[in-house]
């Protein structure tokens, strides 16, 4: 639709436009370039009952239950079950609302055939309309790169946070359990700030919440650089972090249009996948890797450092313990937990 919505107000001028489509999650990235997954929209009715029936069990924390439950619903379903990853409820409900629309359907049979078959429709890199080229931005140093997260994530917390999540839950547009409240950030502020055994001024529970936001937000962080590893049609674009800001943005940027002015051949052969590099290996002691385009060096590179990262130390950048930033953020949370609080006055 963005694509399509793009042609239609570009078609009155004749000049030719390059769209760019910047963000986004793993997820919804996946959608765009490779298709819609093979899991079916739900009705709504569907929705309403999934949604009624995981509350009863979760209410009750029976996870046993309700997944034996869904695993009830046949064994497409069960299969899915045994894959989520612990006792993770919005997929066992998305599971739910799936179950539920197809078993109602009266070609049943046939929709069972076609879910979870692992094939995606309507991607760009299916289309013969559109010339589809993808960058991932790869820093080039893991370990400075998870020390930027962690200043990030206090960055976040000094320039509002806390009120954000504690003004938005408060008036209903962050639902406990709803989806934006699992989102990283919201999901440990809301905990932090409805904590058991509330004190005031508690400095050792601001720590475990800043621990908690860091690690859940450096654990993702990996995970996308080991998802855009694993996608064939991303080329990776290193980011020098030892560069100052200005010269890094302008030399990613001229990259990225050197790429996106060569023609296709040329481009093809910039993002040739690591096991095709692997195939052409002589016995040319590095030969293999002078071959190696910069994408695949990057590539390579990133996947590499993951072994040292264990080594990694976090350490406080903004919010340092004692400091005035420290005081004034343990007061500031405190306003924010009286306003989720009755309890606290």
């Amino acid at each position: 639709e963005i694509i399509e919505q793009f042609f239609e107000e570009s078609s009155v001028d004749n000049e030719e436009i390059l769209p760019v489509i910047v963000g986004g999650t793993m997820m919804y990235l996946q959608w765009l370039v490779h298709g819609r997954p093979d899991a079916m929209k739900p009705s709504q009715e569907a929705i309403e009952k999934a949604s009624s029936v995981v509350t009863e069990y979760e209410k009750e924390n029976d996870w046993k239950g309700a997944a034996e439950h869904a695993s009830s619903l046949g064994p497409l379903f069960e299969e899915r079950v045994l894959k989520l990853p612990g006792k993770d409820w919005y997929r066992l409900r998305r599971t739910l609302e799936v179950a539920y629309t197809v078993l109602h359907d009266e070609d049943k049979e046939e929709k069972i055939k076609q879910l979870y078959n692992g094939q995606r429709q309507g991607g760009l890199d299916d289309s013969d309309e559109y010339d589809v080229r993808c960058f991932f931005l790869c820093p080039d140093d893991r370990m400075a790169h998870t020390a930027v997260v962690d200043s990030r994530c206090e960055q976040m917390i000094c320039g509002g946070l806390l009120k954000e999540t504690a003004t938005l839950h408060s008036s209903g547009q962050l639902p406990e359990g709803g989806q934006q409240a699992r989102a990283i950030g919201y999901r440990q502020t809301l905990d932090y700030l409805k904590r058991d055994k509330f004190i005031e001024n508690d400095g050792q529970s601001f720590s475990e919440y800043l621990n908690d936001f860091t690690t859940a937000t450096r654990r993702y962080a990996k995970k996308q650089m080991q998802w855009f590893r694993r996608d064939d049609k991303f080329l990776f674009v290193p980011v020098v972090l030892g560069e100052d800001s200005s010269t890094r943005v302008d030399n990613v940027v001229n990259t990225i249009i050197e790429l996106c002015t060569k023609p296709r051949e040329e481009y093809d052969k910039e993002i040739e996948p690591m096991n095709d590099v692997k195939d052409k290996k002589t016995k040319l002691g590095d030969a293999e890797t002078t071959r190696m385009t910069k994408s695949q060096k990057t590539r390579q590179l990133n996947e590499a450092q993951g072994k040292s990262m264990k080594f990694y130390q976090p350490k406080r950048h903004y919010i340092i313990e004692g400091s005035n930033e420290h005081k004034l953020i343990l007061e500031e949370a405190d306003e924010c937990a009286s306003l989720l609080r009755p309890d606290v006055v």
